[in-house]
């Protein structure tokens, strides 16, 4: 039986495996509850039974599959559709690697005689080669952490980007950009990772460590305050009858404890706690707004919360909210939809939507007092991240809600006004969260217990950001000035640290204007290290991320990207005027070897819709052929490029609402818009 748990209940055992004879152990995984905080690893004596050691939280959810290598060195578990191996005397800053690829539940794990494949099963069957290094000779037959630490480096480059010199623009549709071969001096790119030298020139082409407060370009963190804050709890008296009940059960959670906050400083540089920005100090930077309209600008408020509120109990409320017409115009990537889960989420000023597309029934998760800016659904769809801007006396918050229970479970408080992106890792983790440019952070928050790992702050303002969905650790922004970061988050024993490559831009993007003057405004991940990014001047650029290096560009529309979508070999680009354009990739052109930088592709534009209004919000199956658009005018249109159609699922106004009107029976309700228009509707 294994040991209490945390919350005093007793963890059942889900998995057992007997190690090596030469080790005499038996390794056990619990089947602890996320709850309960993730399923544990205990290892036992075989001979008397004896508890050698715990590991807890070595999967959010269930574990289900386990397995030893045959020389007992590594310690493979499945669990969260991804799979960890993890170093069987643990005695390294990081004992594990994450590896994910699978969409369902991991079954089984086998590992072969000879030790050099992994097979994982699942809804696909999955071969991989396990390139762990071989053990050392002193040592051979019991388990030893070796001093190669290939394996559990964060990073699949080959090698730190170097610059580039490109040629002049060519006059043809899409233009290849020729890039030079890898520089053979920088061989080993976890060397350049691990022993930073050189942390303040910020040079093209070297992978640094953020320092703290430190800008990407040089610039100084500005209203950061080094002082630490209370954590503040909800109450939690709620039964498990009122599991389904709106606003129970929430923990407020504040960047307080910078003991879980670790970014590596070098010498010369200023060693101080990085803790929640300072509204004071904020104001008193004064800020211009972009002027990209990808980036989330809140409404101008026009009122104050109330001073004394009464809510009415469950069974005493005279009015009840039926439906909500129309979404929120202003906000940026606040339309959600999993294809596979049936999940169809959008936000309508403070109120979340979750609606059912069979029936039109609706299900309203409320709790913010401010407009929603953007929303985030995790891979697993079992959670659901929506945001708030501040307002006088009302702090900028992420709420996490429980899916389908549609209850608030965590509030997270740090950037001072408003969240313009979010994202949750592939392997459901972390969830990133990036500030407007009012203070330009960055946070990562681990998804155990959303607390915060690593926070830092942008010189410029950032538009969006994403997971690389081929990597567990490594994420991108995209901003103002043309700014393009390629992130890499290292997780050591209870810290976490944030390198990032600042790419170098090709003078040919800007298309004649200055650098300053145009924003990378969306960015979609495809498929072989590839990354398209749009711009403000409607230009699509292909990077390859093996080495950080544009690889070709073309125009698509006259004005800014607002989203775009990557699925099934094809990419929908939506633009702020309302046009919604499907392009094709076609074959690869030119030979290139896997020495140099992925070749370039022939694109095509297949057709083109017209939705109306600036487009910020688009998510497509997986290939290419259904999916929703999210427009500024308030409206979410379902997409079928198979057929090349549209239908409104969600209709709003996007300006104020004049006049309202039904009729005798209640059965039509018209409304007036100040923009001029009326609609009536059933």
């Amino acid at each position: 039986m294994a040991p209490p748990s945390p919350n005093n209940s007793v963890s059942s055992a889900h998995l057992v495996m007997f190690s090596p004879a030469t080790v005499d152990q038996l390794v056990v995984v619990t089947s602890s509850s996320e709850k309960e905080g993730g399923a544990a690893l205990l290892k036992f004596s075989a001979s008397n039974g004896q508890l050698l050691s715990q590991v807890s939280r070595v999967h959010r959810g269930v574990c289900s599959a386990i397995s030893l290598t045959g020389g007992g060195r590594h310690i493979l578990t499945a669990g969260d559709n991804s799979i960890k191996v993890w170093d069987y005397s643990m005695t390294l800053d990081l004992n594990f690697q994450v590896f994910i690829g699978h969409s369902e539940d991991i079954s089984r794990l086998l590992i072969t005689p000879d030790g050099r494949r992994i097979i994982s099963t699942a809804a696909a069957i999955f071969f991989w080669d396990f390139l762990s290094p071989p053990p050392l000779p002193s040592s051979p037959s019991l388990p030893h952490p070796s001093h190669n630490t290939s394996l559990l480096s964060v990073s699949p480059r080959i090698g730190p980007p170097v610059p580039t010199n490109y040629e002049p623009l060519k006059s043809h549709q899409f233009t290849p950009l020729p890039s030079a071969p890898l520089n053979n001096e920088n061989k080993s790119v976890r060397i350049a990772l691990r022993n930073v030298t050189n942390t303040t020139t910020g040079e093209v082409g070297e992978w640094r460590t953020r320092e703290e407060g430190e800008g990407v370009r040089g610039g100084k963190c500005e209203g950061v305050s080094g002082e630490e804050e209370e954590s503040e709890e909800g109450s939690d008296d709620s039964s498990e009858e009122d599991e389904g009940e709106e606003g129970n059960e929430e923990l407020i959670i504040e960047h307080s404890s910078t003991d879980e906050v670790h970014i590596e400083v070098q010498s010369g540089s200023d060693q101080s706690n990085l803790s929640e920005p300072s509204r004071d100090q904020q104001a008193v930077a004064a800020r211009s707004a972009p002027v990209a309209e990808r980036h989330y600008r809140p409404h101008p408020p026009r009122s104050s919360l109330a001073t004394h509120l009464y809510v009415a109990p469950p069974n005493q409320v005279g009015v009840e909210r039926r439906a909500v017409l129309g979404m929120s115009g202003r906000g940026r990537g606040n339309v959600v939809w999993q294809p596979t889960t049936g999940l169809f989420a959008y936000s309508s000023g403070c109120i979340v939507v979750v609606e059912d597309l069979s029936n039109s029934q609706q299900t309203h998760l409320t709790g913010h007092s401010e407009e929603i800016s953007t929303l985030v659904v995790r891979g697993d769809g079992n959670a659901l991240a929506s945001s708030s801007h501040a307002h006088d006396s009302t702090p900028c918050e992420i709420r996490i809600w429980k899916l389908p229970a549609n209850k608030c479970s965590k509030v997270l408080k740090f950037h001072s006004h408003a969240v313009t992106s979010m994202a949750f890792s592939r392997d459901d983790r972390f969830l990133l969260s990036l500030g407007d440019y009012h203070d330009n952070s960055l946070a990562v928050w681990s998804t155990y217990d959303y607390s915060l790992g690593v926070a830092t702050s942008l010189s410029l303002p950032a538009h969006h950001l994403l997971w690389d969905p081929h990597t567990a650790y490594e994420f991108v922004s995209v901003g103002a000035g043309m700014s393009l970061c390629f992130w890499i988050l290292e997780e050591g024993t209870g810290t976490h640290t944030l390198k990032v490559h600042e790419a170098e831009i090709p003078s040919d993007l800007v298309q004649g204007k200055e650098k300053s003057e145009v924003d990378f405004t969306a960015a979609c991940y495809g498929q072989n290290n590839r990354l398209f990014i749009g711009s403000s001047i409607g230009v699509v650029s292909m990077w390859d991320t093996s080495q950080n290096q544009c690889v070709m560009f073309w125009k698509t529309i006259p004005n800014e990207i607002g989203a775009m979508w990557f699925s099934g070999g094809k990419l929908s680009v939506g633009s702020v005027s309302g046009s919604l354009a499907l392009w094709s990739l076609g074959a690869e052109e030119g030979g290139r070897g896997r020495e140099k930088v992925a070749p370039a592709l022939s694109v095509s534009q297949e057709t083109q819709l017209q939705l109306g209004s600036g487009i910020f919000s688009l998510s497509f199956d997986q290939d290419m052929k259904l999916g929703v658009a999210g427009c500024a005018s308030g409206c979410v249109w379902y997409i079928n490029w198979s057929e090349g159609t549209k239908v409104k699922l969600v209709c709003g106004h996007a300006q104020e609402v004049v006049g309202v009107a039904t009729c005798s029976d209640g059965e039509l309700l018209a409304t007036a818009c100040r923009d001029g228009s009326v609609r009536c509707g059933t």
